[in-house]
């Protein structure tokens, strides 16, 4: 019987390794990958014990498979583990893998690593991987929940040719890692970005990252802050920021454009007339509406097809969602797009925020065929000009071999009130006590959302999640409003 232990993870990636890899060379490169040292200054005699089983894995490697960020360890990975193994090599490792946890007697909702996505049955079911998150994942279980001295017997008569022993007729996929910034030709595809002031990450500084749940397309949760000073969290940049760009929110790419010649100043002006007459009936919403659009276009790389505010200018459009935006990418060399739905809500409790956000994501999925229908229809309604119309009927409706309608994914826009576990006054120590806490609210939040995503069992869907904290979240999501149309 085979266990998913350090010692099996050593042979099959030293048996599906790259030219001049050795067992030393493996554990030097995971060990690195936790920051922790090499096997410069440890026994030369670890990776033959860590592969017989005679070994446990160093506890400063234990200690820092359990507390390091899990997309930090993805991007070690990358850099040192993932090359070692040879290209020709992953599919047949990944189905090594898939044998040795069919053998395996842990039960079948096992979490492998610590982010939900990666059990044992999703594994088994899965055909496309990403290998330095999977190698991420299988390392942190097998570090962190396995004794690999207790293993001795499984390692004891594992095959030297167990990797071309096993049944590969599984058709899988490998996709790259995708990094930050990179888009592919982005610049041919039409459809860009409406938001373009340099000034977002001045604005809303990124304190934390978590992937929430996922293997192939992630779900993540980012938390963001505003100025902190003087123990209390500022918006004035904030407004400023929402006022100078309420004209692209408000209006179409097509009717931005038409104000390109007029004189300086229209477009904001006749917005913001257009954004106080909706604000008037939708005091409780429109601001989480208006950072959703900024958080997708700014955050996520989502370009806008329409936002809550122009469903009413294009026929009372039914959509039950807080605005629509698309991500397109490729996947397995292939066109790869999904709609993102938006979902924005801001309530006292962070817990509250996501119920209500989730209420709002059921009835959009069950509106899925209106939903899809609306975005069809820009192409016919001027929203775009020709060449964009031309591209969103093209992903809409495919008219090439094994390119598919787009995938329905959610975007959420979460505010709550702050509360420090322990109240500060002074500034500087309140800055850096918001910042634990804010990181803390995050991953205590991760949790909810992935259950939620499996009790509504949505686990096939992608979920973007943009949180961001107030001082008091009830009264500032009309009063900030307030502020910015008034100038203050």
């Amino acid at each position: 019987m085979k266990k998913l232990c350090f010692g099996t993870l050593l042979i099959l990636m030293y048996q599906a390794r790259s030219q001049s890899v050795t067992y030393k060379k493996i554990c030097d490169a995971v060990f690195t990958a936790y920051g922790c040292d090499g096997m410069a200054v440890r026994d030369k005699s670890l990776p033959g014990h860590l592969k017989t089983g005679h070994d446990n894995v160093p506890p400063d490697v234990v200690s820092a498979a359990r507390n390091m960020p899990f997309e930090e360890v993805i991007d070690a990975f990358e850099r040192e583990v993932s090359p070692l193994i040879k290209e020709t090599n992953v599919k047949p490792f990944i189905h090594a893998i898939k044998a040795v946890l069919r053998e395996d007697n842990m039960p079948e909702d096992t979490l492998i690593g610590n982010t939900a996505g990666f059990e044992k049955k999703a594994i088994l079911k899965g055909n496309k991987f990403i290998l330095s998150p999977l190698l991420a994942a299988l390392f942190h279980y097998a570090i962190v929940n396995v004794s690999n001295s207790e293993c001795q017997d499984e390692l004891k008569d594992f095959e030297n040719n167990y990797l071309s022993s096993v049944d590969t007729r599984e058709q899988l996929y490998i996709d790259p890692l995708s990094k930050a910034g990179e888009a592919d030709d982005a610049e041919s595809i039409p459809l860009q970005r409406t938001l373009k002031d340099g000034n977002f990450s001045k604005v809303f500084k990124k304190v934390s990252s978590l992937t929430v749940a996922g293997i192939t397309h992630p779900s993540t949760a980012e938390i963001y802050c505003a100025d902190l000073n003087n123990g209390r969290l500022r918006f004035s940049k904030v407004k400023e920021y929402l006022a100078d760009n309420i004209g692209t929110y408000v209006f179409s790419r097509a009717r931005v454009e038409r104000y390109d010649k007029r004189p300086v100043g229209a477009l904001g002006t006749q917005a913001l007339i257009q954004f106080q007459k909706v604000y008037g009936a939708a005091a409780d919403t429109v601001l989480g509406e208006l950072m959703l659009y900024v958080f997708l276009e700014e955050g996520l790389d989502a370009p806008k097809i329409m936002s809550k505010i122009e469903f009413s200018q294009h026929g009372g459009i039914a959509s039950r969602s807080d605005g629509i935006h698309l991500i397109a990418t490729t996947e397995f060399g292939r066109p790869f797009n999904q709609l993102v739905f938006g979902a924005s809500n801001i309530e006292g409790k962070l817990e509250q925020a996501v119920d209500r956000a989730f209420e709002r994501i059921l009835k959009i999925e069950e509106n899925t065929d209106i939903e899809f229908s609306i975005v069809e229809n820009t192409a016919y309604n001027l929203v775009f000009d020709d060449a964009t119309n031309e591209y969103i009927r093209d992903i809409m409706v495919p008219r090439r071999p094994y390119v598919h309608k787009p995938d329905m994914a959610f975007g959420l826009f979460l505010g709550y009130t702050l509360v420090l576990d322990q109240p500060e006054t002074d500034s500087a120590r309140y800055r850096v006590a918001a910042e634990a806490q804010l990181k803390k609210d995050v991953e205590s939040i991760k949790a909810y959302i992935a259950q939620k995503i499996k009790d509504n069992h949505m686990e096939g869907y992608s979920f973007y999640c943009y949180i961001l904290p107030f001082n008091d979240a009830p009264t500032e999501k009309t009063s900030l409003i307030d502020e910015m149309l008034e100038g203050r």
